[in-house]
């Protein structure tokens, strides 16, 4: 899956998305993934010094290798989040995932 340009296609009203996002978050830290949703073209709970940078959707389960559905937990998540965001080059404290 790749990151889905929001400026392009903003999701479907109420669907739950993996989002993206840069700029500091309280709590959160600066720059990192969340969940999101959006209604009539706007992100819907997401503070104001936030921008979403892209979005994808949440893939399903059946879409997903085996080895990896049988395998993932919240923790497994975090930890593939972790490591893609080293990979990439990503700019953000893992630790606040």
């Amino acid at each position: 899956m790749t990151w889905i340009n929001c400026k392009e296609q903003m999701p479907a009203d109420m669907d739950v998305v993996i989002a993206l996002y840069l700029g500091y978050w309280p709590g959160r830290g600066n720059g990192g993934i969340t969940e999101a949703y959006a209604v009539d073209g706007q992100w819907v709970n997401i503070p104001e010094s936030i921008t979403i940078a892209g979005w994808m959707p949440v893939p399903d389960k059946g879409e997903l290798p085996e080895w990896l559905v049988t395998s993932i937990d919240d923790e497994a998540l975090v930890d593939l989040c972790k490591k893609r965001l080293t990979e990439r080059s990503v700019h953000v404290n893992p630790d606040d995932l």
